[in-house]
């Protein structure tokens, strides 16, 4: 039997195998239901407002592309369409469409690939994505004589069949054993277990292993880690590869890290999708130890509480740049190996900015500021609190058509109400 696909697939489901392994994966059948996807445009098009105001501004619109990474809405395939004809360089908006597998996204890759992109670019924003397109994708990118470790990686966070296959076949190939390794990170199956451990034994760098167990928390894992610490592979390395993880035995050997002497800024930046309230303490206690902020700021990559909101105020950065400066350095793919994490916390984050946005118009309606505008910038939001605040715009004696068209997104158009927004933002 190949060891590569020992799962007895004919006597369990995928779906089973996943819960009973505690995989948790982006739901996309469920999202293609039409009131969960116009929730999820909706949600997308209001950090899609944020995103705009935050990099635009600062005229960092490259930056903006790498911000969209995991963000499929329409809104989102616009706002890609519309930094390709400000001039922004293709090949990170090429990057920042890791996690999207949408037929439009394949598409903007195609023309990528015909203007003449750098297919190293392509490979890059492929990561995440385990479509049957997206693995005939790579395979022409390796007919076409791309190096094959950008493949390899592109492959974090991808678990089919198939994937297993292209990797066995890589080692065979003789492509690094490093980009193989990194490319298993967020991938949790017996198959990729045993291939770490066949890396092992043919006598890779095990650094390459541990950091390519990020997002990956099963107990085989956590033995493994335990069996590169006890053969010395240096314990920074573990560190960044416990992103992503956050069960009381990861939070037991980062303590145990921390009263060995590593170095903090590691175990830091290895919190990136952790958002346990030990892991909250555990990062005021590094700041307190005046730890570099932005070292805990990649470290809060993923995490959409409340307290870590306040965090990164304290840190006095963006929300969205902390998250997005992680995946630009040389871990990128140690968070792109958690996309699951990130597009379960998203969904919360949504709602958390949502209740963070009504808390600043309350501010501006203490200050003084247009309540006309105000009500605009309600476009799109049921909740109680935004009930409460129309309530109190009419009291105040709004004109009542302002708080009619603030409804209006609730079930109509998502396209105009990201024009609201943004003119109540840039307001």
């Amino acid at each position: 039997m190949d060891p590569y696909n020992q799962r007895p697939v004919d006597s369990i489901s995928t779906e089973d195998w996943l819960d009973q392994n505690h995989i948790m994966v982006p739901d996309v059948e469920t999202k293609n239901s039409h009131e969960n996807k116009k929730s999820q445009e909706l949600k997308e098009a209001i950090i899609l407002a944020e995103l705009k105001k935050i990099f635009i501004e600062e005229g960092a619109s490259d930056q903006l592309a790498y911000a969209c990474t995991g963000l499929s809405s329409p809104e989102a395939m616009i706002m890609r369409q519309k930094l390709i004809d400000d001039g922004v360089e293709k090949k990170y908006i090429a990057v920042g469409l890791a996690g999207v597998s949408t037929p439009e996204s394949m598409t903007l890759r195609q023309t990528f690939i015909n203007a003449g992109v750098d297919k190293r670019s392509i490979a890059q924003g492929l990561a995440g994505v385990s479509t049957p397109e997206s693995m005939a994708m790579r395979q022409k990118l390796i007919d076409d004589g791309i190096d094959k470790d950008y493949i390899a990686q592109s492959l974090t966070g991808v678990f089919t069949p198939e994937s297993m296959i292209m990797r066995q076949t890589f080692i065979d190939d003789g492509v690094s054993r490093y980009a193989i390794a990194l490319g298993l990170a967020g991938v949790s199956t017996p198959e990729s277990m045993i291939m770490r451990q066949k890396l092992i034994d043919n006598g890779i760098d095990k650094e390459y292993i541990a950091r390519g167990l990020a997002g990956v928390s099963t107990p085989e894992s956590m033995a493994m880690r335990q069996t590169l610490i006890d053969d010395g592979v240096d314990k920074d390395y573990i560190a960044v590869g416990l992103a992503g993880v956050s069960t009381p035995e990861a939070m037991i050997m980062r303590q145990k890290f921390i009263d060995d002497g590593v170095d903090k800024a590691y175990i830091a930046r290895g919190l990136a999708g952790v958002s346990t309230p030990e892991s909250m303490v555990m990062r005021q206690t590094f700041i307190d130890a005046d730890v570099g902020k932005e070292y805990i700021a990649v470290g809060l990559a993923g995490v959409s509480t409340p307290e870590s909101m306040v965090m990164r105020q304290e840190l006095n950065q963006s929300r969205f740049k902390l998250s997005q400066t992680y995946t630009t350095n040389d871990f990128r793919y140690d968070l792109v190996a958690f996309n699951a994490d990130i597009y379960i916390s998203k969904e919360i984050f949504s709602e958390l900015y949502i209740h963070e946005s009504l808390s600043k118009i309350q501010e501006l309606i203490d200050d003084g500021a247009n309540k006309d505008r105000i009500a605009e910038g309600l476009a799109g939001v049921s909740s109680p609190e935004s009930m409460v605040m129309r309530q109190k715009l009419i009291d105040a004696g709004i004109d009542k058509s302002y708080i009619a068209s603030s409804y209006f997104c609730q079930g109509g158009s998502i396209t105009l109400m990201t024009e609201i927004y943004m003119q109540s933002s840039q307001g």
